[in-house]
Parts: C-alpha cells; structure tokens; sequence
C-alpha cells in the first residue's frame, strides 16, 4: 500500500472525526486529556457515545493482550486491533475503514481462533450482535457504510 497523501499536499487528519480519533486509542488504555469545554455540543455528544461504552469494558480490556489486524493503515485501508484474553478465548476489535477507502465492506484475518471458529460479535456503540463464523483463512467480515468509520466490538467464542 502507498500513502495516498501527496508530498506537499495538506494532510486528512481533520477529516477524521471525534469519534473516529477516540477509537484509535481504545485499545492503548487511554487516558482521556481534553478540555470539553472547548468542543461544541455534537463534538462532545459524539465523544461521549464512545467513552461511556468503554469504560464499561476496560477491566476486562485489561485482561486481553493487543494485536493489529487488517492491512497497515495509509489513509485508504481496512484495518484495526484485536485484544484477546487466552483465558476466556473472548476479546475486543476495533475495525477501521480508512477516509480513501473505497470499499463498503472487507474480510480481516483474526488471531488465535483456528478455522470454523464460531463467534459473536456485538457492536459497543449501537448495540448490534451477530453471530460469524471465521472461513478457511480465519477471516472475518466487517461492514462499514461511510468511510471514514469504525467499529468497537465485543468478541465472545461460543
């Protein structure tokens, strides 16, 4: 992959919202240093459907250990991380879909679970479950309508 940002040009990182920047550190046990008061409404009602999720999940975060997943990120892939916890064979994955990225829907290959795999995912910030079954190669498949866009999901193993 090629960085699809030209030398010289201005670079998309403004492009990118609240939502979307705040996920990026989900899986780096962020600390959150912000001053809200600076950010309009919308901003901060964007950061708080990501924040109040996590913080429901991060002890358990914390078990998990942290893997990227998908292709490296060049501002027009599919990408993201895998928090898995060895223990319980259960976890966490934030899925990207970079701002360029052409592409509504991508398979990501996931780490520790052998073909056939069965698994549910439910999606953190709408509340969404479904069940997958990983193919061959231990892919998965994610959809995201908007680019740039993301998802936190819990992983249970069944």
């Amino acid at each position: 992959n090629k960085d699809l940002t030209p030398p010289g040009a201005k670079p998309d990182a403004l492009k990118y919202g609240h939502e979307y920047n705040l996920g990026l550190t989900l899986m780096a046990s962020p600390i959150f240093f912000t001053e809200t008061q600076y950010l309009d409404e919308a901003a901060r009602k964007e950061l708080k459907a990501v924040l109040q999720p996590y913080k429901a999940q991060r002890e358990q975060m914390y078990a998990g250990y942290v893997f990227a997943i998908g292709n490296k990120p060049d501002n027009g892939s599919w990408t993201g991380f895998q928090n898995y916890d060895p223990q319980t064979g259960n976890g966490y994955l934030t899925v990207f879909r970079e701002l360029h990225n052409q592409e509504v829907s991508a398979e990501i290959t996931l780490n520790f679970y052998p073909p056939g795999t069965q698994l549910e995912f439910t999606d953190l910030l709408n509340g969404n479950t479904r069940n997958v079954t990983l193919d061959g190669e231990r892919r998965a498949a994610f959809m995201i309508p908007q680019a740039p866009g993301f998802q936190f999901i819990k992983v249970r193993r069944f």
